[in-house]
């Protein structure tokens, strides 16, 4: 059954890349499923990362730290033949430069039936494009997605919903599986519109920055009515569209409903996993089925927060997780 009052605990699962930020200095723990694993478990979540370490010192390493933060990584795979992925991170202009390392095990992601199970009772899946840079993975998560979405239509046919059930509360459940939930993620030169495209055909709801709002705009091989107007087309298809504007806070879109917030002071000392940071308290409110006006504040100030410290994965401290809940 789906997390539906304020004090559940969501099922959130999180499938892609876990890989190490490698900045000039140091190397640090992320990727983006990997990041929104970690905060949705900081967040009080039951979350669970699918992806694939290399059997390597970066991977035991990976895990140890994920396990520490409350990761389930039973979903993570080793991989004896592939490495530990790694990127490299340049901040330009206060804004993250990334150079993407291949192969890496993440490009090697199988779908287990012990995972396919947990996935189906859980109540959120989040996703993006990254990791289905190789057929392979594109391949898996296509086939769990179409299994997803067939069901949740059959359910819909058995028992129609409620046409006076507010949209909040409806995208709290899992009687027709987990919300899907898409965070874009866009990265060059991994920028492929069959890869937007299906993702966004099994997505209900939609995560991405005003970067990639722009890249809509120019990805060949889309629809022109994408290409010329991205959110209206978006939100036309899913239940709901967020985008974050960096320092200048975020937006939460509907067919018939925009909600703004102008978001929180922050130092700005490291971008990276803001907005995974983002993405997680996003999937863990609509799983509660909290209001959205709540939802977007509750994401814009913790985004901040995660923003102002060093790293991809700081632990919030008592006070800033009360003040989310």
């Amino acid at each position: 059954m789906a997390a539906t009052s304020g004090t559940a605990k969501p099922r959130v699962v999180s499938w892609g890349e876990l890989l190490w930020d490698v900045y000039p200095t140091e190397a640090r723990l992320g990727g983006a499923s990997a990041n929104l694993a970690f905060h949705a478990a900081q967040l009080g979540c039951e979350s669970l990362l699918v992806s694939r370490v290399g059997r390597d010192e970066l991977g035991a390493r990976a895990l140890e730290l994920l396990r520490n933060g409350g990761v389930d990584v039973s979903g993570v795979q080793q991989d004896d033949d592939v490495p530990t992925g790694e990127v490299r991170v340049e901040l330009v202009d206060g804004e993250p430069r990334f150079a993407i390392g291949a192969p890496a095990a993440w490009d090697r992601i199988r779908l287990t039936s012990a995972v396919a199970a947990r996935i189906r009772h859980a109540d959120a899946l989040c996703f993006g494009t990254l990791a289905q840079r190789t057929p392979l993975v594109r391949g898996e998560l296509l086939s769990l997605l179409t299994e997803l979405r067939d069901a949740e239509l059959a359910g819909e046919a058995e028992a129609p919903r409620d046409a006076k059930a507010s949209r909040d509360r409806e995208m709290a459940r899992s009687d027709r599986g987990p919300l899907r939930v898409v965070d874009l993620n866009l990265r060059a030169p991994f920028i492929d519109a069959g890869f937007v495209l299906d993702a966004l055909e099994h997505a209900e709801v939609v995560k991405l920055n005003e970067a990639e709002v722009d890249a809509l705009r120019h990805l060949d091989g889309a629809p022109a009515d994408l290409r010329v107007a991205p959110l209206p087309w978006l939100t036309s298809r899913v239940r709901l569209v967020a985008v974050t504007r960096g320092s200048r806070g975020a937006l939460l879109l509907t067919e018939d409903e925009r909600l703004e917030h102008p978001g929180f002071p922050s130092t700005g000392a490291d971008p990276v996993g803001a907005g995974d940071a983002f993405t997680a308290v996003l999937a863990r409110e609509l799983c509660r089925g909290t209001p959205l006006a709540v939802v977007l504040e509750r994401a814009c100030r913790y985004a901040a927060w995660v923003a102002s410290r060093p790293g991809a994965q700081p632990r919030p401290d008592a006070a800033l997780l009360a003040a989310l809940d």
